[in-house]
């Protein structure tokens, strides 16, 4: 007897680049990165997901998470990679001589 194959679900592939582009958008800025996690956040049309796959193709490279709790604090964890990078960009420009 053949197996039920469960249909696979897929993200809302606009929500998705939506939310990806007001994270890239923000850059290294904390208010602007706020706002974006506020927006998703109270977004009720944005499921688990969603969540999910904005927090995979955001962080880049890593872990690929698999639940909504796990997106949130990767998209957090990842931001606070840019700023560092960004940060020690800035250190490393004024001790290089050329």
């Amino acid at each position: 007897m053949a197996r039920a194959t469960k249909a696979k679900r897929l993200p809302n592939a606009e929500l998705v680049s939506l939310y990806l582009a007001k994270f890239k958008l923000a850059g290294t800025d904390s208010a602007a990165f706020d706002v974006a996690m506020s927006e998703l956040d109270e977004d009720t049309s944005v499921t688990a997901l969603e969540f999910i796959a904005i927090a995979n193709a955001y962080a880049i490279a890593g872990v690929k998470v698999t639940s909504k709790a796990a997106a949130l604090k990767r998209l957090k964890k990842r931001f606070t990679e840019i700023v560092r990078a960004k940060g020690n960009m800035r250190i490393a420009e004024k001790t290089r001589p050329w």
